[in-house]
């Protein structure tokens, strides 16, 4: 189930901001290929989500101004919420809103690490950090699997940074492995200037090339900084664990905690560390 509402717990960015300027898009209405997105995801996770014990159920309160989007749970329901602030925003767009529902859709099913509350421990949340992995290591993989992924990248010119970290993987999977990694960059880009009291030069944008060279002793299971969380994103891209199972088992299938490979496809020292 999908619902248009006009009416937390797992947030995409640590606090709602509302950023003066940004709200070019005026509309109440959620853009078409938004709700198709929605639906697709729903159709792909709602047999795992019920496995389970919950209900998948995507909303979008198109009158919260706040820019945001966040998972909880209310009853059997493990709802998805996007704030009108979000969808309106001026750089949201339809790469960057499955970006976004499939990081929210990993705190639901993407498994441990879980967030924690100092006095209550471990929560029904996964990290931040396994959320973002989730979304292009099984959510868009997931998604955009069978779609034309050649055509759609059309003639654009590849990074060579991308291309080459690209071709080390399954070629059957080339345009999947670019067309997740340019993602992975621009949700980067835009969670860096969300995260910004003031507009960033573009050197000091977070890059892929560029990842996070801090080693937490322990996990970390908050909102990590923009850069740590594209380097997320990005090895989620490259890893294929996902491609090495039979396609009809179900759950999370992490890559082995390889640092010292750049393009291994594990999840980054920046949040995670073996327990």
């Amino acid at each position: 189930m999908f619902v248009i509402s006009f009416s937390a717990f797992a947030t995409f960015i640590d606090f709602p901001l509302y950023e003066e300027g940004a709200l070019e898009k005026k509309s109440m209405e959620v853009p078409e290929e938004y709700q198709e997105i929605a639906q697709e995801v729903y159709e792909l996770f709602d047999e795992e989500v019920r496995l389970q014990g919950g209900k998948l159920k995507i909303e979008f309160n198109m009158r919260e101004t706040k820019i945001n989007a966040y998972a909880d749970r209310k009853t059997d329901y493990w709802r998805i919420t996007f704030t009108g602030g979000l969808i309106r925003h001026k750089l949201f767009n339809k790469n960057l809103f499955a970006s976004v529902l499939c990081h929210e859709l990993g705190h639901h099913i993407a498994g441990p690490p879980y967030k924690s509350f100092f006095l209550f421990g471990p929560t029904w949340a996964s990290a931040e950090g396994q959320s973002d992995y989730f979304a292009t290591n099984i959510c868009l993989k997931r998604l955009y699997m069978d779609k034309n992924n050649t055509e759609i990248l059309g003639a654009e010119e590849i990074n060579p940074f991308i291309d080459e970290a690209c071709r080390l993987k399954d070629p059957r999977y080339y345009d999947l492995c670019v067309r997740n990694t340019l993602i992975s960059e621009e949700t980067g880009r835009m969670l860096a200037i969300l995260g910004s009291k003031k507009p960033i030069p573009e050197e000091k944008m977070p890059k892929l090339n560029t990842p996070d060279s801090n080693q937490v002793s322990r996990v970390f299971t908050k909102h990590p900084k923009a850069q740590c969380r594209m380097d997320t994103y990005f090895q989620g891209s490259l890893c294929e664990s996902y491609f090495l199972v039979e396609s009809e088992q179900k759950g999370v299938k992490n890559c082995e905690d390889k640092w010292d490979d750049l393009f291994s496809g594990a999840r980054p020292r920046c949040w995670y560390a073996k327990r």
